[in-house]
C-alpha cells in the first residue's frame, strides 16, 4: 500500500463586490450562471490544445456534475490517470488541460457573477490546488 494525493479541487477566486440585499432573483440567476460555466468549463477542457489523447477515454469521461449545492458544480473525469495528465510526474510533462481551460473561461465567469449581483470584480485573481490523501489500494 503507497499513500499519494490525489488533486481533489482546483478553486479560482476573484473577489466580487457585493450586492446590498441579495434577492431571490439574483440566488436564482447566479445558480444558473454557474451550472453554465460548468459546462463550459466541460467543454472548453474537452477541446483544450493540452487534452492528452491516445485512446480518448480522459477526454470521454470529462463531466460536469452537480453537487449538493446549486452553487457548487464538479468538472471530473472518471479516470484514474486524469490526476497525472493534469500534473505530471516526473516521466510524463503536465498538461494543465482542466486547469487551464478554467483560467481561460474565468474572467467571463466573474464578470457575469458582476453583472448579476451588480457589483465588480476587485482584487487579484487567484488558483489554488487542494488535495487529498489517499492510497493506492
Amino acid at each position: 500500500m503507497n499513500n499519494v494525493f490525489w488533486l481533489k479541487t482546483v478553486n479560482i477566486t476573484q473577489g466580487v463586490t457585493p450586492p446590498l440585499v441579495w434577492t431571490k432573483n439574483m440566488k436564482a440567476e447566479l445558480a444558473r450562471q454557474i451550472a453554465k460555466t460548468a459546462f463550459e468549463l466541460e467543454a472548453e477542457t474537452k477541446t483544450s490544445p493540452n487534452m492528452p489523447v491516445d485512446t480518448g477515454n480522459l477526454r470521454d469521461t470529462m463531466k460536469a456534475g452537480k453537487t449538493n449545492s446549486p452553487y457548487t458544480w464538479e468538472v471530473s473525469d472518471a479516470t484514474n490517470y486524469g490526476v497525472y495528465q493534469e500534473l505530471g510526474t516526473r516521466y510524463v510533462p503536465a498538461r494543465h488541460f482542466l486547469s487551464g481551460a478554467a483560467m481561460k473561461i474565468a474572467d467571463k465567469f466573474f464578470d457575469a457573477v458582476a453583472g448579476i449581483v451588480g457589483g465588480k470584480k476587485v482584487g487579484e485573481k487567484k488558483t489554488e490546488l487542494i488535495f487529498e490523501e489517499g492510497s493506492t489500494e
